[in-house]
């Protein structure tokens, strides 16, 4: 909690008039702020680097009945500190 001495001085500084004039130099600035004209992206005059696939390795899975989705809860395994879930069976239609 604030003593009395402080509360006593920011009494003393607040007014509903000094409010008023914040509230409105602080609507000015936003309005104004509104006001700039927006800057233009300079052009990229940069050729492109060259992309070449040949080194892409494919990485998507198929969905199938073995494939892990998520974890049992209640079945898990420690090894010192860290604790490991094993993935569970989620069945798919074919």
């Amino acid at each position: 909690m604030c003593t009395p001495n402080v509360i006593e001085k920011v009494r003393k500084r607040l007014s509903r008039r000094n409010l008023l004039k914040s509230g409105a130099a602080s609507a000015a600035g936003i309005f104004a702020s509104g006001c700039v004209p927006e800057s233009k992206a300079k052009p990229n005059n940069k050729t492109p680097d060259q992309v070449s696939f040949n080194r892409v390795v494919d990485l998507t899975h198929t969905l199938h009945p073995e494939f892990p989705a998520w974890f049992i809860p209640g079945v898990e395994s420690k090894f010192g500190t860290k604790t490991f879930l094993p993935p569970a069976i989620v069945e798919v239609e074919r």
